[in-house]
Formats: structure tokens, sequence, C-alpha cells
């Protein structure tokens, strides 16, 4: 949740907005998505509806990943709502993202932490060109660390960032 909040903040200034506006903005991804999500995220540990923070468990992953898609789709009315270009394009891809990571997940545990920080730094790249390429070793950093861990396997490892690749590629495209 921490990479998808810095990336919707980077994209927010990205965006062109300023002054009250961003702020606002900012405001909202703070407190009607970041924090209540954290929140739930934190309830369902505690609470014993999955069994670690990082949901190993690709069958318990259904409902908050379901959570989210609903969150979601909400802060994308919101979006629409403020009208600025650049964020809607920006937040319909992220909503590609979160609904194909929550389909993929019916059938496989695809890494969430290499498919997240695969597609923040791709878009990176297409906002800040070369300037970002030094960011390219963290989706290899990220992934040896959950194959070490043994949180994913390769395969799923693989998923996570070629799902990444592919939404970048759309919005590559539309952008």
């Amino acid at each position: 949740m921490m990479v998808l909040t810095v990336l919707v903040v980077v994209g927010a200034f990205r965006s062109g907005l300023t002054g009250s506006a961003l702020h606002q903005f900012l405001f909202f991804l703070l407190f009607g998505m970041t924090i209540p999500v954290g929140i739930f995220r934190f309830w369902i540990v505690k609470t014993g509806r999955v069994k670690d923070w990082d949901i190993h468990n690709r069958k318990e992953r259904i409902k908050p990943l379901g959570t989210l898609v609903l969150f979601s789709l909400f802060f994308v009315f919101v979006v629409y709502q403020i009208g600025n270009p650049f964020l809607v394009t920006f937040f319909d891809v992220l909503l590609l993202w979160i609904v194909g990571f929550f389909v993929l997940s019916f059938k496989i545990k695809a890494s969430g932490h290499v498919g997240i920080i695969t597609l923040a730094v791709l878009f990176a790249m297409k906002w800040y060109a070369v300037f970002v390429i030094p960011l390219l070793i963290l989706p290899f950093l990220v992934a040896w660390a959950r194959l070490v861990r043994k949180d994913h396997t390769l395969f799923e490892v693989v998923v996570g960032a070629s799902w990444s690749i592919f939404v970048s590629l759309i919005y590559w495209v539309i952008a």
C-alpha cells in the first residue's frame, strides 16, 4: 500500500494539480484511501480473518483484494469529479491493474510486492524518462527478496511483474 500511495502522490504532482486542489486530493488520498485500507488490513489480521500481514494463503487474498477494488472504484469516481485528464487516465490504468490482480488471485498467488514496484518504476520511466533508469533495479531486488524469503515461487514473481509490464504498456500507449 505504501508504494501505491507514493505512486499516486507522484502522479498527483505530475498531473499539474496545484494549491488547494492538490491539497484536497492528497487529503482525500490519505483519509479516503490509504488510512481506511490500512485500518482494514490491520483489522483482518488482528481478528484472524487472514493468518498474516502478507496474506500468504491465496484464497485469503480474495476478500481483501475485492475490498481494494471497491475502494479503488470509489476513488476513480472521485478522480472523474476532479476532471483532470492526466489523473483520469492514470487512475483508469491503476484500476485495471488492481482489478486484473484481483482476478489473477483466483488462480495464482502472484507477487503483489513485485507487481506494484514494477508498475511504479515503469510509470516513473514514462514520466521522467532516463532519469529513473537506476530504479529498474528495484523490481529485481524485491523479486529476489520474495524468493529468498520463500514468500513466492519464481513463477508467481514473474506473473506479478508480467501483469505490471502489460498494464504499463497499455498506459504508455494511451497516455
